[in-house]
């Protein structure tokens, strides 16, 4: 209740919205994922209007109260989009924030996480996924809710993501989840960094593994490796008209 109410009382800006536009969202994508910007300077009153509406802060990642104070609130962070990530029921499990703006050898992208602060709690990793317009019988595998939803809208297809490729917890039990509803086949969709960095590759080899255990096939696909991602790939093809 509490990141549905968040996202009701934040904005997209202008320009956050046409970051989206071109990466390949479309506007009802960007609706549907319900994308905002991650809301600046009013942490404070931003939980006191979600506990006016009745909601429980205690122990939601992203909120907490500050040493010595008595009142919760929203974790300050740079300027950035704020990424839903979902389940397949639709629900919110937790925020990814890409930054606008990072330092040398920063990350991009950050979870709403308040760990160790007083009320606070950590983000669990949890998987997100996007249902597509050809169903979920063959599902692509990826990281990253935005490089997901990306994917997804440009190709049709249903997607699964993990926050992080190390973050392999969560994969078996939206597996299974999956399964019940029609999954057939999973396509790994890692980063083509992988054939080069052999903490992706490490990553994809436990991946491949949780597969297998869950007795699916799976197909690991490439692409031209001057795009890194599958969801930079789509859009080239989508610019050449050829998707």
């Amino acid at each position: 209740m509490a990141y549905n109410m968040l996202l009701e009382v934040s904005a997209l800006s202008d320009k956050h919205k046409e970051n989206l536009l071109s990466r390949g969202l479309s506007e009802e994508a960007i609706e549907k994922g319900g994308y905002k910007s991650f809301p600046q300077g009013s942490g404070i009153k931003i939980a006191q209007l979600l506990q006016e509406k009745g909601c429980n802060l205690e122990g939601v990642p992203g909120f907490y109260v500050p040493e010595g104070g008595s009142r919760f609130t929203l974790r300050e962070t740079s300027s950035g989009i704020l990424i839903p990530q979902r389940n397949s029921r639709g629900m919110i499990q937790g925020f990814q924030i890409r930054l606008d703006k990072v330092g040398a050898n920063a990350t991009r992208y950050i979870s709403l996480s308040t760990l160790d602060m007083p009320h606070g709690a950590g983000t669990r990793g949890y998987c997100h996924f996007v249902k597509g317009v050809r169903g979920i019988k063959d599902v692509l595998f990826t990281e990253g809710a935005l490089k997901a939803d990306v994917t997804s809208c440009l190709t049709g297809f249903s997607v699964l993501a993990v926050p992080g490729v190390n973050s392999l917890k969560f994969v078996p039990g939206a597996i299974r989840e999956l399964k019940k509803k029609g999954l057939k086949k999973i396509s790994v969709a890692y980063d083509m960094d992988y054939k080069n960095n052999p903490n992706v590759l490490s990553a994809m080899e436990k991946l491949k593994g949780i597969i297998e255990d869950e007795d699916l096939p799976y197909t690991v696909l490439n692409w031209d490796d001057s795009y890194k991602g599958i969801d930079d790939f789509a859009l080239s093809l989508r610019k050449r008209c050829l998707l």
